[in-house]
């Protein structure tokens, strides 16, 4: 049993460094700040229309979409935080930040799919729905974008592990 619980150890402890040894080989460089900067503008473009959807979903739907609605503005209020961080210092992005980023994209996606859904069970709701529906779109395409950005930060992190391990 000892013999076991030493194995899983030193797996847990090589884990990284043996894992890592396959990002050494492609030469994985973090993301430049023109990378992060045109997913950043990309992403806030899609945050515009997912604002526009928000206000307009607030209009439509009234008190039975509140809920939904005051989720939407405390995520664009840690949307704009989190932009302004970037715009400033786009490497921020290689780190825990880039990972929030794209949460927050994902979020946005998923808020604005289940508000086109809820707007189509609205009699008024069609151009909601279509709007919600359009936004969703896009928001994900921009995720998957920003998605790629990060997992090259992740996979140059994971290189210079490699290289640290001996």
């Amino acid at each position: 049993m000892r013999l076991l619980n030493n194995a899983i150890v030193i797996a847990l402890l090589m884990g990284p460094c043996a894992a890592a040894g396959h990002a050494q080989d492609r030469g994985t460089a973090f993301p430049l700040d023109g990378d992060i900067n045109l997913v950043v503008l990309q992403a806030d473009s899609v945050m515009d229309q997912y604002r526009a959807a928000v206000v307009q979903e607030e209009t439509v739907l009234g008190k039975g979409g509140a809920d939904a609605v005051s989720r939407d503005k405390q995520l664009l209020g840690s949307w704009n935080f989190t932009l302004k961080g970037l715009q400033v210092k786009p490497q921020a992005f290689n780190s825990e930040l880039g990972l929030e980023f794209v949460l927050m994209l994902d979020d946005a996606a998923r808020n604005t799919a289940l508000c086109s859904a809820a707007a189509a069970q609205n009699s008024a709701g069609a151009e909601l729905a279509k709007g919600c529906g359009d936004a969703s779109m896009h928001l994900h395409m921009v995720s998957q974008n920003a998605s790629a950005l990060y997992r090259q930060y992740l996979e140059a992190v994971q290189e210079r592990v490699a290289k640290a391990c001996p």
